[in-house]
């Protein structure tokens, strides 16, 4: 009876300890939330005793849209086009160029024509050019066009540099170096002393110096930047390079018409040659021919003594 009644006692001692133990716990999970629904609703204040809004997701969203978009706007761009083009009207393609750079407001920055349209015999000679013109970079493609209607394009070739970050740099360090001037300006007109004066002049020739080279380093980019250069190379040509794969009776055609004009070209330059040695060779053989008839009279002479 006794040790019924212990372990009795021992059940019930060990249920009230789970009891206790779990409402320990769930109080301190609800402590816990209590706190967390607390924080979330008053967030701790900064510093000051006053929480600074954060900014709506919309305006942040606007304000870096506008950022980029200022940036593109802002980019500089310096655009190079190559192009290699052949032409079988020289004289009319190199006086289009000429009329359709000022046009579109352009200019011609460098222009080499070699050769000539004969030689002293007066057989063709196949000329070449090298020109190097700018046109307003929102035009260029335009001229572009135009000129693929005056000859064949054989090559092209195009790059385009950003200079942003060297154009920033350079405008930077030109507003500091302006501040610096107005500064010295300032101290310049308190200087009391010799020394004082020749000093600072000295440091202001060397910012307008400097501020003098910046400055036409700018005006440099800016007309590159609005102005695209094209360098185009020129080839004067009887017959256009095919741009396709040609068809063995297309290359046949294209090799017998080409040999066909090598050989009257050296059929005709043959008989002008035999035309203007006239008074070389009719001279010598009118010679040898008197040479000839002497020698056969002298040889018929001896030949009736013998």
């Amino acid at each position: 009876m006794k040790k019924r009644f212990v372990g009795l006692l021992a059940v019930v001692l060990v249920l009230f300890g789970f009891t206790a133990c779990g409402g320990a716990a769930s109080g301190a999970a609800a402590d816990k939330m209590e706190i967390a629904e607390t924080m979330a609703v008053s967030p701790p204040a900064a510093a000051g005793g006053h929480m600074p809004e954060a900014p709506a997701l919309e305006e942040t969203e606007r304000e870096t849209g506008e950022t980029l978009t200022s940036r593109s706007q802002t980019r500089k761009l310096i655009r190079t086009v190559e192009l290699q083009m052949e032409t079988g009207e020289f004289d009319a393609f190199l006086q289009a160029v000429g009329e359709k750079t000022e046009t579109f407001g352009g200019y011609t920055e460098r222009s080499d024509v070699m050769g000539k349209q004969a030689d002293s015999e007066g057989n063709p000679i196949l000329r070449t050019a090298s020109l190097a013109v700018r046109i307003p970079t929102g035009r260029l493609d335009e001229f572009i066009t135009d000129l693929e209607g005056k000859g064949s394009i054989v090559n092209r070739s195009e790059n385009t540099e950003d200079v942003t970050l060297q154009y920033s740099d350079i405008e930077s360090r030109k507003k500091t170096l302006e501040m610096e001037q107005d500064r010295i300006w300032a101290l310049l007109e308190k200087a009391d002393t010799l020394d004082a004066v020749i000093a600072l002049e000295k440091r202001l020739s060397e910012i307008r110096y400097d501020l003098e080279s910046m400055e036409s380093q700018l005006r440099l980019y800016d007309n590159q930047v609005e102005y695209s250069i094209l360098r185009l190379d020129l080839s004067e040509v009887t017959n256009y390079s095919p741009t396709e794969p040609q068809t063995i009776w297309q290359r046949i055609r294209t090799g017998f018409v080409e040999n066909a004009h090598r050989a009257a070209g050296l059929f005709s330059s043959l008989f002008v040659g035999i035309i203007i040695s006239v008074p070389f060779w009719v001279p010598a053989a009118a010679i040898l021919f008197i040479f000839y008839f002497i020698g056969r009279k002298y040889a018929k002479k001896h030949g009736e003594k013998k």
